[in-house]
């Protein structure tokens, strides 16, 4: 059986090595391409694999919380931290904030878990109902009232989770729900 050599089989070609060569040189950004967090920076995936195994601690913050202390980044350093951005109005939040809750009872205090609610209109009414809604786990709730994190580390959905190492790098970020399976592991891999 001879191999032979199409119009189509040129094209398919020509386009293959044309992706190839040209897409690195595009700024592919501009397209909604995925971003890859590394550190605190957002990377496409082009970008990314320079950037891996460089993280570095993201700037620190102080946020003010459900009960009327602050919360301090940097304070908490030396143990796994997860931050939870959500709002209190936001009904698909509330399954990760439950497993939250569960990730805590497991690993007590040799994890730190923040519920951030990035609405800077939610009063403290606000999210203590719906810290009451999930069964008031028994971890820290937080206020984003200037947006300083939600600038900061890029954060542009609802339910986007950020895992912290112990030296305050994220090294996990996640924009939609994220199981209790895949937040047990990543912790697993910081213990």
């Amino acid at each position: 059986m001879r191999f032979q050599i199409t119009n189509r089989r040129i094209i398919s070609l020509l386009t293959i090595i044309t992706f190839i060569t040209i897409t690195p040189l595009l700024n592919l950004s501009s397209i909604g391409l995925p971003k890859v967090l590394i550190g605190h920076k957002y990377y496409s995936p082009f970008e990314a694999s320079a950037h891996e195994g460089h993280e570095h601690a993201g700037p620190d913050f102080t946020v003010p919380t459900l009960d009327g202390d602050t919360f301090n980044l940097y304070s908490h350093r030396g143990k796994p931290l997860v931050l939870f951005a959500m709002a209190s109005w936001c009904a698909t939040c509330i399954e990760e904030a439950r497993e939250l809750g569960k990730l805590v009872e497991k690993y007590g205090d040799q994890i730190v878990v923040i519920a951030l609610d990035v609405d800077r209109s939610t009063t403290w009414q606000d999210l203590q109902k719906f810290k009451e809604i999930v069964g008031n786990p028994n971890y820290i709730w937080a206020f984003d009232k200037d947006s300083t994190v939600v600038k900061d580390y890029g954060i542009k959905a609802l339910e986007t989770t950020l895992i912290f190492n112990q030296d305050g790098e994220v090294v996990f970020s996640d924009f939609r729900s994220t199981r209790y399976k895949v937040l047990e592991k990543q912790i697993k891999k910081l213990l």
